[in-house]
């Protein structure tokens, strides 16, 4: 939720899992109502959150510079692990 808002810290990302970074670069997405692959880890991950609304197969274009940026950084991180 905070990636949408503001720019992430790369050391408090840096400790976190590969998981948990996975999840949150997700969560960018899913917020947006990207419909993931159905059956998968992040479909069954976020139909559990109350505010998912899976509607679009791709949401690239409702995502904000701010977002596209913090989407690569975690990226980059998420990589390194």
């Amino acid at each position: 939720f905070q990636a949408s808002y503001r720019h992430l810290d790369v050391n408090k990302l840096n400790k976190m899992t590969k998981n948990e970074l996975e999840i949150m670069r997700n969560e960018i997405f899913a917020r947006y109502g990207l419909k993931f692959s159905l059956g998968g880890e992040m479909d069954l991950y976020f139909r559990q959150q109350k505010w998912y609304k899976p509607q679009y197969e791709n949401v690239t274009k409702f995502l904000t510079q701010l977002e596209l940026g913090n989407i690569e950084l975690i990226k980059e991180i998420e990589n390194s692990k």
